[in-house]
């Protein structure tokens, strides 16, 4: 990965930005195609970033006086939640260009989004819990999870199986749309804070003091040791097979052999990075993290044999 060329796309300028909700901490970002968005902020400082294009700067929408926001997921180039603190869940069914607030029920911290459709969708948050709308967010209901650790990330795949980690080497799966939930055994201590996977059988998980686990069957579990002791956050799988990671210090890793070996690479910060958005049409990477940081670089998604 030494050839990869960084753009950098927030804050600008770059050596004299602009304080206030520019600079706030983007810990999430993600997209629909070429559409990408980035969510952050602390305290009442919430904010959504959007690019409609690339090379299109980032915008920050106007929300009001809205708590911090962490996560955040398209199910359609229209239909978009975002996830935060004090149980905020934020919806837009026009491509982000208005945000309504639902009402989650919640309190505590929600960290992370995902969905089967827009009228399937899962938010993860402190405490083991896991909200589930089916009404487009217009209702939100708490699953019965069996676990009581922060799940800081969730995830899953068509038709019916879900999965989350967390704090304590957590990892639970449903494989019935949410409904029922088991833990397994990951063997893991830290925070588990990002995992994703190209079925319900393969799949990698992230963490923090290096944590990484694979999986190839979906139940065992396997740890990857000595790769970096830097705190991991987020995971995204190549359409070609390969694994990508992002870490504190700036830090790019990827893996084409399903975790057994891993390259690092230095981007354009030093900066703690928190998120990574691959298009898989275009291979065009994003990474966000502290500082309001938001980098772009063109990434080779090539298929590969993994397993």
């Amino acid at each position: 990965m030494s050839d990869l060329q960084w753009e950098w796309l927030h804050p600008v300028p770059r050596d004299d930005p602009p304080w206030g909700i520019h600079t706030q901490p983007m810990f999430k970002i993600w997209g629909h195609g070429e559409r990408v968005f980035s969510s952050g902020g602390i305290g009442m400082s919430g904010v959504v970033l959007r690019s409609l294009q690339p090379g299109a700067p980032f915008r920050a929408k106007k929300l009001g006086s809205v708590h911090g926001l962490r996560g955040g997921w398209s199910a359609s180039a229209d239909e978009i939640y975002v996830a935060g603190e004090y149980g905020t869940i934020l919806h837009t069914s026009n491509g982000g260009r208005d945000f309504v607030q639902e009402q989650s029920g919640a309190g505590g911290c929600l960290y992370r989004v995902w969905g089967f459709s827009a009228d399937s969708v899962f938010v993860s948050g402190d405490g083991g819990r896991l909200l589930h709308s089916v009404d487009r967010g217009k209702s939100w209901t708490a699953l019965e999870t069996g676990v009581k650790e922060r799940l800081l990330c969730v995830w899953g795949f068509a038709p019916s199986t879900v999965m989350a980690c967390g704090d304590a080497g957590v990892i639970i799966r449903s494989d019935d749309g949410g409904r029922s939930w088991r833990s397994q055994k990951s063997g893991a201590k830290k925070p588990l804070c990002g995992g994703q996977g190209t079925d319900p059988r393969h799949m990698c998980v992230v963490g923090d003091s290096g944590s990484i686990l694979t999986t190839t069957d979906g139940e065992r579990w396997i740890p990857r040791k000595g790769v970096t002791r830097l705190d991991m956050e987020d995971v995204c799988v190549t359409p070609g097979g390969s694994l990508l990671a992002v870490s504190d210090g700036g830090i790019l890793l990827r893996s084409d052999d399903w975790g057994e070996s891993w390259d690092q690479h230095q981007t354009e910060t030093e900066e703690h990075l928190w998120s990574l958005y691959l298009c898989p049409d275009s291979g065009r990477l994003h990474v966000s993290g502290d500082g309001g940081v938001i980098l772009v670089t063109q990434m080779d998604v090539a298929p590969r044999s993994l397993i």
